[in-house]
């Protein structure tokens, strides 16, 4: 079985990694119990290690991933990665509306399902998808 050798990550990326660790170790404190695989378990990223490698910076970290555990943890991900958040909306609330918990589980579970779905199914969601930015597009037009 071959290798995949792993690019290096950014400065960014490593900034990131250890914001966002600082804030995990912070919600930890007044959060008893909060553990990496509870943590996993609530944002449906995959599992302990998963979560460890995002917190260690051994994998690079994701906008899904990073809404996903800043929605959790209560931290806006803007404070965590400006390069990953540039393109959020600004507003008054820290973590907008459309991207609260339920939210961002589900947006992260539907990601998950479509890269382990078949070339059929796939082009279905893509469908479904285009057509639902089509119709939000017009409600936010009028």
């Amino acid at each position: 079985m071959a290798t995949i050798d792993k690019r290096p990550l950014t400065e960014w990326e490593i900034l990131a990694a250890k914001n966002l660790k600082a804030a995990w170790t912070k919600y930890k404190e007044t959060h008893v119990g909060a553990s990496q695989e509870w943590l996993a378990k609530q944002t449906n990223l995959g599992t302990q290690s998963t979560i460890a490698q995002y917190l260690n910076g051994r994998i690079q970290l994701n906008l899904n991933a990073l809404v996903a555990i800043c929605n959790v943890i209560e931290v806006d991900p803007r404070t965590i990665s400006r390069e990953l958040t540039r393109d959020l909306p600004r507003g008054d609330s820290p973590t907008p509306e459309y991207i609260r918990e339920e939210t961002a589980t589900e947006i992260a579970e539907v990601i998950s399902l479509y890269i382990q779905a078949n070339k059929e199914a796939r082009e279905l969601a893509l469908r479904a998808l285009r057509s639902g930015i089509a119709a939000a597009r017009e409600v936010a037009a009028n």
